[in-house]
């Protein structure tokens, strides 16, 4: 197996963000089209909805989001649409620690809630994701 599908998709979103109080949050909402298919396969469509949160505690700041995620079907004669697909609800909590005005390190411990897959498929039992963001 490798990683990818090689298809060309069609990606479309939004993202709104504010503060209340002293915490900033912030939504986003994504959709993933795969336009083509490669050797007679095609992932199925994705939907997500990530909703988050970032209170500053002192020198660090508490992070929490909530992610779901929504996949159809893979299609096409190599795909396997009887083991594909499925519904997802995560929990990600985490810190982050802001390097001056522009750039923040962080971390996030992405937890399910729940998981709901069609057939048998693999699925993990908590993810992690450390990254920097700078602002230009």
């Amino acid at each position: 197996m490798q990683p990818g599908s090689g298809s060309t998709d069609l990606i479309a979103g939004g993202f709104v963000s504010g503060s209340l109080a002293q915490a900033d949050w912030h939504t986003q909402l994504r959709w993933q089209h795969a336009v083509n298919e490669r050797q007679d396969y095609r992932p199925g469509d994705q939907v997500g909805l990530d909703a988050g949160m970032r209170y500053p505690l002192g020198a660090v700041h508490a992070l929490a989001q909530i992610n779901l995620l929504w996949r159809a079907h893979d299609k096409g004669g190599n795909a396997e649409p009887d083991d594909s697909g499925g519904s997802f609800i995560y929990f990600s909590p985490g810190m982050a620690v802001p390097l001056g005005r522009d750039a923040q390190i962080y971390g996030l411990l992405q937890l399910p809630l729940y998981q709901n897959v069609q057939g048998t498929q693999l699925t993990a039992d908590w993810a992690a994701t450390m990254g920097l963001t700078m602002r230009f």
